[in-house]
């Protein structure tokens, strides 16, 4: 008995250890398991998100395409009635404040060597100030030479981000115009928002 019952002793304390030992390896494991879903859940959602980011911009920036489609049109069925409007800054600036009202985006209009002639802000003191200030230069090159029927050029005024689109004018005397979009950023992010909160 004296020897059964160390070895008893023994074998219990063996038995006792192992299965301490089998349930901190099965708390280790479902750790691990939910660490890795957790993972793989933030990961899926990052790149959802990025997806959505991705596609709402495009889906912006066609929008907007089609907006300055119709704006440029509307532009040259305008000076082609009236070809005297080209002689007159005032009645340019007149011309750029009615499309924006008539399609809510800001103009600017450059004649063909890239300077401003006019503008729908025209009556604001610091874009006024500004008339003569040239055209974006990549912008300008790449629709000067015909590389590009359009060009979108990332801008920052301060800490407002914006982009611009270029687009050139077939008329006498202005050949590019230029539409700054500034709320695009804030359409982005209330569309995120509301992504979001369907998740």
């Amino acid at each position: 008995l004296a020897l059964v019952g160390p070895g008893l002793y023994l074998s219990q304390r063996t038995l006792s250890t192992l299965f301490s030992s089998t349930a901190s390896l099965r708390t280790e494991i479902q750790l691990w398991v939910l660490g890795l879903i957790l993972f793989s859940f933030i990961a899926i959602a990052v790149l959802t998100i990025s997806s959505f980011r991705r596609s709402t911009i495009n889906e912006q920036e066609n929008r907007l395409l089609e907006r300055i489609a119709r704006m440029r049109t509307s532009l040259q069925d305008s000076l082609t009635q009236t070809p005297r409007i080209l002689a007159s800054s005032e009645q340019l600036d007149r011309l750029s404040r009615h499309l924006l009202e008539q399609y809510q985006l800001d103009i600017n209009l450059y004649n063909r060597k890239g300077r401003q002639i006019a503008s729908s802000q025209s009556g604001i003191p610091l874009v006024y100030a500004t008339r003569n200030r040239l055209m974006h230069p990549a912008a300008f090159e790449s629709l000067r030479t015909g590389l590009e029927d359009f060009r979108i050029v990332p801008q920052q005024w301060g800490d407002i981000q914006y982009k611009t689109v270029f687009v050139p004018v077939e008329s006498r005397g202005i050949l590019y115009m230029e539409v700054p979009y500034y709320v695009q950023n804030r359409e982005m992010q209330e569309g995120l928002y509301d992504f979001m909160g369907s998740l």
